[in-house]
């Protein structure tokens, strides 16, 4: 940490009216932020009349509950994190890459391709209990081995580790029948306000250009708001 304090603060401009001490605490607040989760996630809506109105009215329904319904865009929800928790250390611990670690740290499972085999000595097992390090080794999380060690190398997809305990929480939307059948994506803030807003004033016969397409999530999101503009 206090080496990243100095790095940024010799690159910053002398300015009279900020002290070097107070300079120094805020960059330092910011390099905290940057670990933690941001405090909400967006997710697309799918807007069709059989699947996003029947949902988002289904009370009993305990994911619909827990998403906030934008007022004003309807093709964009909230989930809200929680945390941080405190979670006991383990006496065995596996290290994983920086990606993981943001999604482990909210309660997600850990897929194989996470794990750093050249950081991780100890020789686990299926079933073992370990405690789950990111970088900078930061406890994030907690979880039961699903494989070998030394299968490692010959399994390249799947669940390495189920997460029993995590720093953060946010609701386990991906594991949901709904988003197995599309009710709800994964989709940044950005793109989903971008694709609202070409929608909006998009003109039957018009053409959209995507420089960035691929996989299709953008793709989908303006159809599904072409068809939520014509049809209501």
């Amino acid at each position: 940490m206090n080496l990243e304090i100095e790095i940024i603060t010799e690159n910053i401009a002398c300015r009279d009216d900020l002290k070097e001490e107070n300079l120094r605490q805020a960059v330092e607040n910011y390099l905290n932020l940057l670990k933690k989760p941001q405090k909400f996630y967006s997710i697309r809506l799918n807007l069709s009349e059989n699947s996003y109105l029947n949902f988002k009215d289904n009370q009993l329904c305990e994911l619909s509950n827990l998403i906030i319904y934008d007022p004003k865009i309807p093709n964009i929800g909230y989930l809200k994190s929680q945390g941080p928790y405190k979670i006991k250390k383990l006496q065995n611990s596996v290290t994983i890459d920086r990606f993981a670690a943001e999604s482990v740290m909210i309660g997600a499972n850990l897929y194989v391709p996470g794990f750093l085999p050249q950081k991780n000595v100890y020789k686990f097992k299926k079933g073992d209990q370990v405690s789950i390090y990111g970088p900078g080794n930061t406890h994030i999380g907690n979880g039961i081995i699903r494989i070998d060690a030394k299968e490692l190398n010959e399994i390249e997809k799947g669940i390495g580790i189920l997460t029993t305990d995590s720093l953060y929480n946010l609701p386990s939307y991906r594991e949901s029948e709904y988003f197995n059948s599309g009710l709800i994506s994964d989709m940044g803030f950005g793109p989903l306000i971008a694709c609202w807003t070409i929608m909006s004033k998009y003109s039957e016969g018009g053409a959209i250009l995507d420089l960035c397409s691929a996989p299709g999530h953008k793709t989908c999101a303006l159809s599904e708001i072409g068809y939520y503009l014509r049809n209501f």
